[in-house]
């Protein structure tokens, strides 16, 4: 009884060492801009997946700037990162990097704009993620940190349906709800 107990604990203590070994984050999709209403909720129509191993990636250079962040996969690209969810249940993924300046940041969501353009069409200009860290049923806005000044740090939004500007984000104490555990991938 007492050894079953001891490997229990040891096999708990191996899959929460080894989790840092996974990668965490979500899948990107992107969201036709020309689509309105009920349509930008239809796959194919105003929204699909981002290509993985067989899309565009190959010939998308700006999105190969970001290979720490970004992983193609035969289903899907993967961006790093982890989620963050409001009390008014808006689901972000943070992504796992803190550029430069606000410039830098905009730079890396241009990039996952241009991923959805060479996959998609030049109407697909809003992104998203989903999956995982961001649950199934969710669409969650992309994140990105920028440094303000030394150990002083800011967070904008990359543009998608509900933001339609390279936004800041300003988390208040009460609108914080929490950051999610990371899901091994």
């Amino acid at each position: 009884m007492m050894k079953s107990k001891i490997n229990l604990i040891a096999l708990c203590l191996t899959l929460l060492t080894n989790q840092s070994a996974y990668s965490y984050g979500s899948y990107l999709f992107c969201t036709n801009s020309a689509v309105s209403g009920s349509n930008s909720t239809i796959k194919g129509i105003g929204w699909n997946w981002a290509k993985g191993t067989n899309g565009s990636n190959l010939q998308n250079a700006a999105i190969n700037n970001y290979q720490n962040l970004v992983k193609f996969y035969p289903k899907g690209t993967w961006i790093n990162g982890s989620s963050d969810l409001n009390t008014s249940y808006n689901y972000y993924l943070v992504v796992d990097s803190i550029f430069e300046n606000k410039n830098a940041a905009i730079n890396f969501c241009e990039a996952l704009k241009q991923k959805c353009q060479s996959d998609w069409g030049s109407t697909f200009t809003g992104i998203g993620v989903s999956t995982w860290d961001i649950p199934r049923a969710a669409w969650g806005s992309v994140t990105v940190k920028y440094k303000l000044s030394y150990n002083r740090y800011d967070r904008l939004a990359c543009k998608n349906w509900k933001y339609t500007e390279y936004e800041a984000l300003y988390y208040k104490p009460d609108d914080y709800m929490h950051t999610f555990m990371p899901l091994m991938h």
